[in-house]
């Protein structure tokens, strides 16, 4: 009897497989492909064990789930976004580490993430400012983070801002001419 019941089980999950939707966004994910319908509740199922292992401190094991959750729907800015953000914010901040060299490498980390996720994520533009608003964030409040200080972050960002405008985000250009006007008085003070 449970012979029957296991090969409808079989026949269901892939028929679901078969006649799932595509992948949206720009990347295929294999997980996606393989998961069909159940990959969203993989995925979320992959952020509640990223939050879980946060806040019991294994950071280690919280990065691999946020990456494995990445894995399986790339697409997604918000996931971007929420890795890079625990990598550049909550890792790289002074509080947290208080070594700017081991900082830098925080901070960088999460850049990198929200470059990377820029290339594949279905709202480019937005990881774009993202990236621009945290670098000039901290061009600001800790400009340690960078060896050439608040100017290297200032240019950093002036580059991303410009970057979310060729990819059609309204408040690109605006803010890349706010941050270049923010350069040129960091040119000028010296500071």
């Amino acid at each position: 009897m449970r012979r029957p019941l296991a090969f409808a089980g079989l026949a269901l999950v892939a028929a679901a497989v078969a006649l799932a939707p595509p992948p949206r966004g720009k990347s295929s994910s294999v997980g996606l492909a393989l998961l069909g319908p159940f990959a969203p509740l993989a995925r979320d199922v992959q952020w509640i064990r990223f939050q879980r292992a946060h806040l019991l401190g294994n950071e280690e094991q919280a990065i691999r789930f946020a990456e494995s959750a990445l894995a399986l729907d790339p697409a997604t800015t918000d996931g971007w976004r929420l890795l890079a953000a625990h990598l550049a914010l909550f890792h790289g901040s002074p509080e947290r580490t208080p070594d700017p060299v081991q900082r830098r490498a925080w901070f960088r980390a999460g850049l990198a993430v929200a470059q990377r996720g820029s290339e594949q994520a279905e709202e480019p533009g937005e990881l774009d400012l993202w990236r621009g608003l945290i670098l000039a964030d901290r061009a600001d409040l800790d400009p340690p983070v960078d060896p050439e200080g608040a100017r290297g972050l200032l240019e950093e960002a002036v580059l991303a801002f410009e970057a979310a405008a060729r990819r059609g985000h309204p408040a690109g250009e605006d803010l890349a001419a706010e941050a270049r006007r923010a350069l040129a008085s960091e040119s000028t003070t010296g500071e």
